[in-house]
């Protein structure tokens, strides 16, 4: 096309300005064919000429210390990312290239390249190892600084960052983490609470609960000490599933990391606000507590095989109930509670991804990816000890272009699945052998050893939607008779009911509007929102309790989809109160996307109505 002619007679001017602008058009053109599958992709992305502008670009924004070009580079650094984005086959082209600038930059130009690096190497586990001895280096030269600069702390901090990418899936160097251990000993306390996140984020969590323990102490507000205390927790209870020194053992190390977790959990309590809820992270937490107990509760039932052998009525048990895995006695049943367990567990996972409409599209894969190792591990116990059991359709961990942390956690749960599989898929009669036992602890021994990488919703949201001033009016109906309650948005002494008559009808009007953040729609826009009014009759007056022909609960369930104009949605119900009674009325709000997923994100409110028989007296307001 006349633009891209246009852009590749520009992208080598020597004016760094035009440069810049004809890369970063050119970039943007070939990241979307490649990302809609259009044919420009294949003629131009594999040519050497695009990644050569962005390569010529960097060389001559870099190539004279004295002259600086912020935006130049900013824009040739990001262009860079792009390209990696969606090739991952460039990321070492792309590193060997920036890292050859990195020990001799300084000021802004250094926080640059470090953040460019730590976006290639978030994309790819290994990216970083041919640089980890350049990034060292580079830890101890400003380690030697007395009085650092912003800049420099900013660039220590992403340093630290670059090792725990590198290191992830590795073991840890004696240079390394000396290297890590020399910066924390020196940088100031934020700072050195951003580089624990970061090697939360990336699991290593050793390291994290080390230093959070020298910050908890050394807070402002009594929350800041308790938000430290639960990350310090969480993060000693993945430290401990690796710790083969001090529990060699498999259950005293799922047990100690529960512990842990649920002193997380406890503190993530005590550090909520009314303005900082802090619910995703408690249920987070919680749900990998339960996901461990899970595991440890199946550990127990294995070696039950061994501790409990089936009793003499076995056999005939087994006759009876048609199960010949009855002959194998409590092993079968306590397998059969562990499957429910885990679907239990996995159920809850996806409700936690359908109310995080905000999290980022990474953070929202590790929760899915958790919740598939649940079903993961519910389908292999079914599959010993189900006779019934029909093979399902295999799990699928491929994610499209996934990050340095999901790839961790999909290599665990292909590890874990590929065990299962070298099972005999027939057997008559089924059996249940120490060879299906030992398949189930070593996949036990995968997941649990998996360290847990953080997502980033759990430290940082990037969108903010949320729901708010839901108001709700009452308008009762009786007999054609149109009564209008003074009702908005609640009864006007708290705790008190709503009064209807029976064999009436309340029009429920819910109205509410939603707030954005400073970042609106960046990940999923609000495209409707689905209002559910739903009455549940409580208990039955004493009028009617001896009528043995009224039948049915009295409740029922109104849901209504509307789409928000300028952010401002209103819905109307009509119920009725056919009995007398109390009832519960609950009014939930959920938020539908641009591709028409419903996401649970509240609010909820809920109210009881009394409904008065004919005969008693009915409170109008």
């Amino acid at each position: 096309s006349p633009l891209m002619e246009l852009c590749s007679k520009s992208c080598y001017s020597s004016n760094p300005v035009i440069a810049a602008k004809a890369v970063q058009v050119m970039t943007r053109i070939v990241c979307y064919c490649c990302l809609q599958l259009l044919p420009l992709s294949c003629s131009l992305y594999f040519s050497p000429q695009v990644v050569g502008t962005v390569e010529s670009l960097f060389l001559l924004v870099t190539c004279d210390p004295e002259k600086e070009h912020a935006y130049e580079l900013k824009v040739c650094l990001h262009c860079a990312v792009s390209l990696c984005q969606v090739h991952r086959d460039l990321c070492p082209r792309f590193v060997d290239l920036i890292g050859t600038r990195l020990m001799g930059t300084s000021g802004s130009c250094s926080v640059q390249l470090c953040e460019a690096l730590g976006a290639i190497g978030g994309l790819q586990a290994g990216a970083l190892l041919s640089l980890l001895p350049d990034i060292l280096d580079k830890l101890r030269e400003l380690k030697r600084v007395q009085e650092p600069t912003p800049e420099q702390v900013h660039t220590k901090v992403m340093l630290c960052t670059l090792v725990f990418q590198t290191m992830a899936g590795y073991d840890w160097s004696i240079e390394a983490k000396r290297a890590v251990e020399g910066v924390i000993d020196k940088t100031y306390l934020w700072a050195n609470y951003r580089i624990a996140r970061s090697a939360a984020r990336y699991g290593h969590h050793s390291i994290a609960a080390s230093i959070l323990s020298q910050l908890r102490e050394q807070v402002s507000s009594e929350h800041f000490h308790f938000w430290l205390v639960s990350l310090e927790e969480l993060s000693r209870g993945e430290a401990e599933l690796l710790d083969f020194s001090k529990q060699p053992s498999l259950v005293q190390r799922l047990s100690q990391a529960v512990a842990h977790y649920s002193k997380a959990v406890a503190a993530l309590k005590a550090a909520s606000t009314p303005l900082q809820s802090l619910q995703f992270q408690s249920e987070y937490t919680r749900l990998r507590a339960e996901f461990l107990q899970c595991l440890a509760q199946l550990v127990h039932t294995c070696h039950s095989l061994c501790t409990a052998p089936p009793p003499a009525v076995a056999s005939a048990i087994a006759e009876t109930t048609r199960d010949n895995l009855q002959r194998y006695g409590h092993i079968t049943n306590q397998l059969r509670k562990c499957v429910k367990e885990f679907r239990s567990c996995g159920e809850l996972y996806w409700k936690l991804y359908q109310s995080a409409f905000d999290a980022d599209p990474a953070s929202l894969a590790n929760i899915q990816i958790l919740q598939q190792m649940c079903v993961l591990m519910a389908h292999s116990v079914e599959r010993i000890a189900q006779a019934n059991y029909q093979d399902e359709v295999s799990l699928e961990f491929s994610y499209q272009q996934p990050n340095l942390e999901t790839q961790h956690l999909i290599r665990c749960c292909q590890e874990a699945n590929s065990v299962v599989q070298q099972l005999t898929r027939n057997e008559d009669p089924k059996t249940i052998t120490h060879q299906h036992i030992d398949c189930l602890m070593r996949q036990v021994e995968i997941l649990a050893e998996c360290s847990l990488c953080l997502p980033r919703y759990f430290f940082q949201v990037l969108q903010s939607t949320s729901v708010k001033e839901l108001q709700i009016f009452f308008f009762n109906f009786s007999d054609y008779i149109y009564l209008q309650l003074a009702i908005s948005p609640q009864p006007r002494v708290v705790g008190e009911s709503i009064s209807v008559q029976s064999g009436s009808h309340l029009a429920v009007k819910v109205e509410g509007v939603i707030q954005h953040g400073k970042r609106p729609g960046l990940f999923r826009h609000v495209s409707g929102v689905v209002v559910t009014v739903s009455s549940q009759l409580q208990a039955r007056s004493s009028h009617n309790n001896h009528d043995s022909k009224i039948g049915g609960d009295g409740g029922s369930v109104l849901t209504q989809t509307v789409a928000p104009h300028r952010d401002f949605f209103t819905a109307q119900f009509l119920l009725a109160f056919p009995t007398g009674g109390q009832y519960l009325l609950i009014v939930e709000a959920s938020v539908v996307d641009e591709k028409s997923n419903v996401w649970r994100t509240g609010p909820r409110t809920s109210l009881t109505v009394k409904s008065h028989e004919e005969g008693g007296k009915t409170c109008l307001y």
